[in-house]
C-alpha cells in the first residue's frame, strides 16, 4: 500500500528516536480510521470518525481543524458512509468519454 521509512538517529540526550514498532502501531491506525460523509449546509462532506460515545460520534472534517469537530448521533441522516466518487474516463473504441465510479483506491 505504501512504503515506510524509519530514519534512527544515535541514542543519547536530545530527542527521542521513533522505533519501528511505534511506526507501525501509527500506520495501523491511519489505517484504521472510520471515514464517513457528513451532511452540512446541503452538501456531503468527506470526514473521519474521532471518538464514539453513548450513541454518537465525534466527526472531523477531512482537512478541517479540531474547533469544526461535531458531535453528531449515530443514527442521524446528516452522517452515511462513503458513496462512489463518479468520474469520467476516456474510452478509446468508441472515442467519448464515459461515466464511471472510484470503488476502490490502493
Amino acid at each position: 500500500k505504501f512504503k515506510l521509512t524509519i530514519k534512527a538517529g544515535k541514542g543519547g540526550k536530545g530527542k527521542k528516536s521513533s522505533t519501528a514498532a511505534q511506526a507501525a502501531a501509527s500506520v495501523k491506525e491511519e489505517e484504521e480510521e472510520e471515514r464517513v460523509e457528513v451532511q452540512h449546509a446541503g452538501d456531503w462532506w468527506q470526514a473521519v470518525v474521532q471518538k464514539r460515545s453513548e450513541g454518537r460520534v465525534l466527526i472531523r472534517y477531512e482537512g478541517g481543524v479540531a474547533e469544526d469537530d461535531e458531535w453528531i448521533e449515530e443514527s442521524s441522516s446528516r452522517i452515511r458512509a462513503p458513496q462512489p466518487e463518479p468520474v469520467h474516463v476516456w474510452q478509446e473504441l468508441e472515442h467519448a468519454w464515459v461515466a464511471a465510479q472510484i470503488n476502490k483506491r490502493e
